[in-house]
């Protein structure tokens, strides 16, 4: 049978039908971007806002398509080594190696307690960063959950609950046994500050 223009017309017609059509979401960024989403293309070219929410951006940049981690945003280490997060949506904490998902931002990864809160963090990340802090001068969590610190002045060991005295600086938080401490540390920070969390 010789074959004409209309019949690879028609073939193609029919392969077209028979395949199932694709449909790619819109852009969820609350920039308004309405760029369809679903492309490694479109996250490599940073196509989308950072704060872009689709489930299927969302996936390929919690695996490093678009973007390259330079640092860890909300880590904080114990003297045994173990890596912990604060999630900054939640202020829920964890250990590294058991968090449930993460948002890489210009560099920086940053770990959720939970899927949830990536949408809302990449959405208003500089909110949420806003009065964030990290332990500074805790040595170790125990088997309980809590949160044990060395007083940096007096190097008393003490137990972090709601009356434990604190004091924030640049980006962390530092606690102490007494309001003595907390003043001495406030009028010479660098004098006592010999370690601190990264």
């Amino acid at each position: 049978m010789k074959v004409t223009f209309k019949h690879i017309l028609i073939l193609a017609l029919a392969i077209s039908l028979a395949a199932p059509t694709l449909i790619l979401a819109q852009c969820g960024s609350s920039k308004g971007c309405g760029l369809p989403c679903g492309s490694a293309n479109d996250v490599k070219k940073a196509a989308h806002p950072d704060d872009c929410g689709c489930a299927q951006c969302s996936k390929m940049k919690n695996a490093s398509v678009d973007v390259a981690v330079e640092k860890e945003g909300n880590v904080w280490v114990t003297e045994d080594g173990t890596k912990y997060f604060t999630c900054p949506v939640m202020n829920e904490e964890g250990r590294v190696e058991n968090a449930e998902s993460f948002s890489v931002i210009k560099g920086v990864k940053y770990y959720h307690c939970c899927s949830a809160c990536q949408a809302p963090f990449r959405a208003e990340t500089a909110k949420w960063l806003k009065d964030f802090t990290l332990p500074g001068n805790v040595y170790m969590v125990d088997k309980d959950g809590q949160k044990r610190f060395r007083d940096p002045v007096n190097g008393d060991a003490g137990v972090v609950d709601k009356n434990t005295k604190s004091f924030d600086m640049d980006g962390y938080r530092y606690y102490f046994t007494s309001k003595k401490s907390v003043k001495t540390f406030k009028n010479s920070p660098q004098n006592y500050l010999t370690h601190k969390s990264s």
